[in-house]
């Protein structure tokens, strides 16, 4: 049953929160399924239907209840900080993955969806070529990466080094599941010549059928990779290395003897922090998982420079320029987490950027 107001069609109050947040999912409505306007090579919902929702908020909730679990258990057990990072991140990963597959259904890999961002025309190659031609792109792609962190001596000196810690922990399992992946998600997508494709024909010297604009897309997609992920990581394992040293317990004891502003504002500088440290938990979730099989792919990046400029700007190496010469926030006594009327707030345990 549906009632129609001025904004269009409205589903029933009778339907339950689980319904609309099912329904919403993948844009189904028990009464009227919904219909796209085709315009060119863009979908768009009918005029009056709701955007659907790419996620469910109870389901990032759990995610994020395991992520709060897990580093406050850990915190308290003498693990190196690289399987600390690990244990923590996967347990989120896969609390809100089986969650989706078992409320919401499978995502993209058996329930192919068009791509609202760059596509490119299909050539019609074979499976056994389309699966090579990504392996030879997704092999430059990382090889890029890597050229990019050995050529800038920030990157070599410190600036990837938890990166680097985690990859080493990871290298093996990659290499081993890669061609297999790329088989499965090539057999299960319905536009299969991706970027990836397209790259490896560039390599190839098949240069008269690549999608040059694609490639374009695709190597500034993979540029904010190399930019944020070691900025992200790092910022996750610095909170790591953050979290063991703070007695969290006994603040929270202090307040409750004694409720005073002092104690109080320990507490909260300790849980903003913290909130900050969920914070780059859930963004290295995000870099590191952007798969097809999750639905979870970067659809397109910003190609003009401006957008760049104002995002880029924030972080390091660029914001450490700005704050020390123009903007130096932290100059005075009391700096972002300095509140405190008594002791200084216990430090991070590596330098901070703006984030």
């Amino acid at each position: 049953m549906k009632i129609e107001g001025r904004a269009g069609w409205h589903r029933a109050p009778s339907m339950t929160w689980w319904s609309r947040q099912i329904a919403n999912r993948f844009g189904r409505r028990e009464d009227k399924p919904s219909s796209l306007v085709t315009k060119g090579d863009s979908h768009t919902p009918e005029t009056g239907e709701l955007p659907c929702s790419c996620t469910v908020s109870w389901i990032n909730y759990a995610g994020a209840a395991s992520l709060v679990g897990t580093t406050l258990v850990l915190s308290r057990i003498d693990l190196p900080v690289t399987t600390v990072a690990l244990i923590t991140l996967t347990v989120a990963a896969l609390t809100i993955i089986i969650l989706e597959n078992m409320f919401m259904g499978a995502r993209i890999a058996f329930r192919p969806t068009n791509s609202l961002g760059y596509r490119a025309a299909q050539i019609g190659a074979s499976p056994l070529r389309r699966v090579s031609l990504k392996l030879v792109g997704l092999t430059v792609s990382l090889a890029a990466l890597a050229l990019i962190y050995w050529l800038f001596p920030i990157y070599r000196a410190t600036g990837a080094q938890d990166l680097f810690s985690l990859t080493q922990r990871l290298w093996l399992p990659f290499l081993i599941s890669t061609p297999l992946y790329v088989w499965y998600v090539d057999k299960k997508s319905i536009e299969p010549e991706d970027s990836f494709f397209h790259l490896g024909l560039l390599c190839t010297g098949c240069w008269n059928v690549v999608d040059l604009e694609l490639i374009k897309q695709h190597c500034l997609q993979w540029l904010v990779k190399a930019f944020f992920l070691p900025l992200i990581v790092g910022f996750y394992f610095g909170y790591l290395v953050w979290l063991p040293k703070q007695p969290f317990d006994v603040d929270v004891m202090a307040f409750v003897a004694n409720p005073n502003s002092v104690n109080w504002l320990r507490i909260s500088d300790f849980l903003t922090r913290y909130l900050f440290m969920i914070d780059v938990g859930f963004g290295c979730i995000g870099y590191l998982l952007t798969l097809k099989l999750l639905d979870a792919e970067v659809r397109s990046a910003e190609p003009k420079l401006l957008g760049w400029l104002v995002c880029v700007v924030c972080y390091a190496p660029f914001w450490g320029l700005i704050s020390q010469n123009y903007l130096k926030y932290g100059s005075a006594p009391v700096g972002m987490f300095g509140w405190q009327t008594g002791p200084p707030s216990r430090s991070l345990g590596r330098p901070s950027y703006c984030c």
